[in-house]
């Protein structure tokens, strides 16, 4: 360790971290404090130190798994983090090499050991997650996948791309034809028919009255920006006798032309890299981040929402936009739009006073009726049937709504549509267009 080799190697890593990312403050402290520490201690002569170390066939071997460490760390976290966990790595060999042989002997072997018992528990941890019934209580990755296999798979076959049964711009004489949008809750997430989604169950109670067909263009992950756009690019095509549009609460993100919109990586405490794949298909991963979640927040269900409904965000911006937008339209068209607000089900027995996120959805609900819409709040309507709102939940995992929840969804709508179509004289079926 004599010489200019090890300061070359040094000022080698340094540059290398340096050259890595932008000068964000953050990032250099990561790197930066090792680096300078490491650089004075490469000058010393500490040879007799590693060749005293390297002397136990047991540190050899030892040290040889340190790169796997670093391997481990890059597919894990990205090549950032493992050039900085070996500036960290190689100051604190550094440091203890100061020390003498047998203390970088102890930390050579200490430092693979630690890593060799990690990779043991992590990999002892994702067979015990394995098992079905341990997966499937928890919802880790393979059992969403597992149930992403059980979906009826109508949006396939539909030429639209729609998880609907219907796809035909034209209209049938006699039949009166209502557009859905929404989010995942009107897509029908965890519920393995489309039937068993509000606008399926909406189309069998209409359809006492006579023919009809309720048009399902709700997407999974979409914004009320991102509807609207659907709406205006495909939804009036469809020339229906009224809209029903479904908002949740964390339809206010930031949207971008053509469906964009941003993830919500801010309800999580791991970077996205960890919940993308094939880091993503971890179960201990995702414990850890379900746990970290929990931990952060612990029972403040509107924490993390306050953000988003800032009156001068972005993401509110776009959402009263679209509304406005909207209203225009079916102001134009003679068309009604009923705009569902469908709450979040939070854990708990909430009265529709107490209801935690109550006061962002008086506010969306607000915004709506400002822009003409008519607004149903499905708030009172769960409150007032009891319980611990858990028992709506599709799956012990998952709070999208179940089958029973998305029925009295459905029941609240039929009966506002009646309504309103009294109110306008709409009631019957405006025929083909």
């Amino acid at each position: 360790m004599t010489g200019a080799a090890p300061f070359a190697w040094w000022l080698l890593g340094g540059l290398l971290l340096a050259a890595s990312r932008p000068w964000n403050p953050v990032v250099v402290l990561a790197w930066a404090v090792p680096w300078a520490v490491g650089l004075v201690l490469v000058r010393r002569d500490a040879a007799d130190a590693w060749r005293g170390a390297l002397a136990s066939p047991l540190a050899r071997h030892a040290i040889v798994l340190l790169p796997g460490l670093l391997l481990a760390a890059s597919i894990v976290a990205g090549p950032f983090a493992a050039l900085t966990l070996s500036a960290w790595l190689g100051m604190l060999l550094l440091w203890t090499a100061t020390r003498g042989p047998e203390a970088l002997r102890g930390t050579i072997i200490g430092l693979a050991l630690a890593g060799t018992l990690s990779a043991l528990l992590v990999a002892a941890a994702e067979l015990a997650l394995a098992a079905p019934a341990i997966a499937d209580r928890l919802g880790t990755p393979a059992a969403r996948t597992r149930w992403e296999a059980q979906y009826d798979s109508l949006w396939t076959r539909n030429v639209l791309g729609l998880r609907s049964r219907h796809e035909t711009l034209a209209r049938r004489a006699g039949v009166r034809r209502i557009v859905a949008l929404g989010d995942s809750f009107t897509w029908g997430d965890k519920l393995a028919s489309a039937d068993s989604a509000w606008p399926g169950q909406l189309e069998q109670l209409l359809a006492a009255a006579g023919p009809v067909e309720v048009i399902n263009l709700g997407q999974r992950g979409w914004t009320t920006a991102n509807e609207g756009e659907m709406l205006r690019r495909l939804g009036w095509q469809f020339t229906p006798d009224a809209i029903v549009w479904q908002f949740f609460i964390n339809d206010a993100f930031e949207s971008r032309p053509d469906f964009g919109r941003d993830g919500e990586d801010w309800i999580s405490v791991l970077p996205a890299r960890l919940r993308t794949y094939p880091i993503g298909r971890s179960a201990t991963i995702y414990l850890v981040d379900r746990l970290g979640n929990q931990l952060l927040r612990g029972q403040d269900a509107a924490s993390g929402y306050g953000p988003l409904y800032r009156r001068d965000s972005a993401g509110w911006r776009q959402l009263e936009a679209a509304l406005r937008e909207a209203a225009d339209s079916s102001r134009r068209r003679g068309i009604p739009i009923l705009f569902v607000l469908f709450p979040a089900f939070v854990p708990g027995e909430w009265t529709a006073e107490s209801y935690p996120l109550r006061s962002y959805y008086a506010q969306v609900a607000e915004a709506a009726r400002g822009a003409g819409l008519h607004v149903i709040d499905l708030i009172p309507r769960f409150a007032a049937a009891g319980g611990d709102w858990r028992r709506w939940w599709a799956l012990p995992w998952d709070s999208h709504p179940d089958a029973h929840a998305q029925r009295l969804a459905a029941e609240a709508i039929a009966a506002e549509l009646r309504r309103v179509e009294a109110d306008t004289g709409q009631s019957a079926p405006s025929g083909a267009p």
